[in-house]
């Protein structure tokens, strides 16, 4: 089975797309407030994929309504790793370029997860993004070939940030915006910073535009697995990817002090969907209420390969119906750019649940072809 699952995704992936650091970089941006709320896509590849895609049928998580039930009152049912979180990867990208129309709509679809590649560049202004003058070299979103170098079109990291702050706790885009949003920066391989000046010139831009953005809705402590959701509910937890740089804390502290969670860790992995399925199988049993899995750490597998050590974006997405049933994985990051079978599937999972959190012993129920009862709430 392993053998089929790998043969039948080699056809649909393929390989995705030394500037001097400037200590200045956030410096000269942070005083620009860049205050966007769409009210309609500019850019033509969004108004597409928008028109393509059904409609998103769910809310916010009730989680006033998190009390005993059915005389459960096992309070392991609250703790953060026994929830599926709608999840975007490369949440900017719309498959040509990067835009802050993508993120609008990756929000308005429900997703409480989203990813950022980030580089060390220039920002451009792609047609349909207001980035207002943000020009300065610096911390910048893309998606790239190059695992080094920032595609031609990418965004500031600051002009990103920026407009999460602003929106993704706003009931006018995000059908569930009192749920918590978890931001993945990812930054990608620094073979062309590979001295620790210029590796800490980018880890504190990333670390004080974080700070800047950030410090009025993001989560005030570490979070784990055993975080209860309900802690966390509208605030911002950001987890840093280590698997360009697992020694970013000795690097920058101030970095490490921005940051809430690690993926690649002990409380979070990260692996790409061709390790994944290379792995034996590790699905985790349900309680006997049916309602609290044996989980524990928090997982997220990626549609991606990995080759000689570098990960590579698959063109389409994956069987993420597969991996929460046979891995129990809680984020599932997928490529919204791309209404293909699989992401439809994964969007009637939640359309079906009616939230864009849902509890992992749900989806693993639902993944094995179960019944999901909609707005059942747990203790």
């Amino acid at each position: 089975m392993v053998y089929k699952l790998l043969q039948d995704r080699r056809d649909i992936y393929k390989m995705m797309q030394t500037e001097n650091a400037n200590e200045n970089f956030t410096d000269n941006i942070m005083s620009k407030t860049n205050s966007i709320v769409k009210e309609g896509f500019t850019n033509t590849i969004v108004t597409a994929i928008q028109n393509s895609s059904s409609k998103v049928n769910i809310r916010s998580y009730p989680f006033q309504n998190m009390t005993p039930q059915f005389g459960i009152t096992n309070p392991d049912t609250k703790q953060l790793q026994q929830f599926c979180i709608k999840s975007s990867l490369n949440s900017c990208y719309d498959g040509t370029n990067v835009s802050l129309d993508m993120l609008n709509y990756v929000l308005s679809r429900g997703c409480r997860f989203l990813d950022f590649e980030i580089y060390w560049g220039t920002p451009t202004l792609p047609d349909g993004t207001e980035d207002t003058g943000q020009t300065s070299t610096g911390a910048v979103v893309s998606v790239s070939d190059d695992p080094t170098t920032p595609a031609t079109n990418c965004l500031s990291l600051y002009s990103v940030l920026n407009y999460i702050q602003q929106n993704a706790f706003s009931s006018s885009i995000c059908p569930n915006f009192k749920d918590p949003l978890f931001v993945q920066i990812r930054v990608k391989y620094l073979i062309h910073l590979n001295e620790a000046n210029n590796q800490k010139t980018l880890y504190n831009s990333i670390a004080k535009t974080i700070s800047d953005r950030f410090a009025t809705v993001q989560y005030k402590g570490k979070v784990t697995g055993k975080t209860p959701i309900n802690n966390i509910e509208q605030q911002v937890v950001v987890i840093m990817d280590t698997y360009a740089n697992r020694d970013y804390v000795g690097v920058s502290p101030s970095l490490a002090k921005a940051i809430n969670m690690e993926s690649n860790s002990n409380v979070l992995t990260f692996t790409t969907y061709e390790d994944a399925i290379t792995q034996a199988e590790n699905s985790f049993p349900i309680d006997k209420n049916g309602i609290v899995t044996n989980m524990k750490i928090m997982q997220q597998v990626a549609p991606m390969s990995t080759v000689s050590s570098v990960q590579y974006l698959f063109s389409d997405n994956f069987d993420s119906m597969s991996i929460i049933s046979r891995y129990s994985a809680q984020f599932t990051p997928m490529l919204f750019y791309r209404n293909d079978t699989y992401l439809k599937e994964y969007e009637k999972m939640f359309n079906k649940s009616g939230t864009g959190i849902m509890t992992l012993s749900s989806a693993m129920n639902y993944s094995d072809g179960q019944q999901v009862v909609p707005g059942v709430v747990f203790p």
